[in-house]
């Protein structure tokens, strides 16, 4: 299952497709991923960024969330990579040191400031 979006920054917004996920393991150090000729053909014409970001959950729904009194907890891993049309052509390599978190964030939206020509990340 894939879901497209888009984030928007102050400046410009960035899309990504978030590919969801049981034929891989939360172990090992990276995955590859086959890409559509429609989604590159789409990508490499974004002036924005394009990130492609991968859930990995269990084969079986119940084993991956739970949802105590107090939180939800997702039994999940979220790895993601920057679509590079010059690279990516049929496959998308992520490696797993590139976990989503709060910094991805502020990594993505430094990124979008860069492509405008803007320093620093603000």
């Amino acid at each position: 299952m894939a879901i497209d979006v888009a984030i928007q920054f102050p400046r410009l917004s960035s899309r990504v497709q978030i590919k969801c996920t049981s034929k891989f393991k939360l172990t090992g150090k990276s995955l590859t991923m086959d890409l559509e000729p429609s989604w590159v053909a789409s990508w490499s014409d974004s002036f924005a960024p394009v990130y492609f970001l991968v859930v990995i959950v269990p084969a079986v729904i119940p084993d991956w969330i739970a949802h105590p009194a107090t939180s939800t907890s997702h039994k999940t891993g979220a790895y993601w990579a920057r679509f590079d049309p010059a690279l990516h052509k049929n496959k998308i390599t992520v490696v797993k040191s590139n976990r989503f978190t709060l910094d991805t964030l502020h990594e993505w939206k430094s990124d979008v400031d860069t492509k405008l020509g803007i320093g620093g990340g603000t």
